[in-house]
């Protein structure tokens, strides 16, 4: 590394002051092979919590007027006892069917995904469709 910015220096006259800071930085945050070769072991993959129990969401009256329809994607947080933790909304539909998603899903109950044969918590999306029909 040192080498790579001695060759960096030595050149200064042909690079521009934001070209030479560029270098500069790259060189800096460059990894070493070794250290990239060290993060390659990952934690077995958890399975996925299967929804046991559902509540449907109530249709805002509001909504039904404008008929305002489609899916609202949100991600929920499966606790280990297969309970629903933080719900936040990924792709929003309207404000007031995001809210009765929420107040639905949250009412859900999971088998609990797992890792390694023990219940983990594990985050995943779930669509909430609205229709008027």
């Amino acid at each position: 590394m040192a080498e790579c910015v001695g060759a960096a220096f030595r050149n200064t006259r042909m690079l521009s002051a934001p070209a030479l800071l560029a270098v500069i930085i790259g060189t800096l945050f460059a990894a070493p092979p070794s250290l990239l070769a060290q993060n390659t072991t990952k934690k077995p993959a958890a399975s996925q919590p299967v929804a046991v129990s559902t509540v449907k969401p109530k249709y805002p009256s509001e909504a039904m007027r404008t008929r305002i329809t489609g899916t609202a994607t949100l991600g929920v947080d499966v606790m280990a006892d297969g309970s629903v933790g933080r719900v936040v909304v990924i792709k929003s539909l309207e404000p007031s069917l995001d809210r009765e998603a929420i107040k639905a899903v949250k009412q859900w109950k999971f088998k609990p995904g797992t890792r390694n044969g023990k219940p983990v918590a594990v985050r995943v999306n779930v669509d909430v469709s609205f229709s008027y029909k």
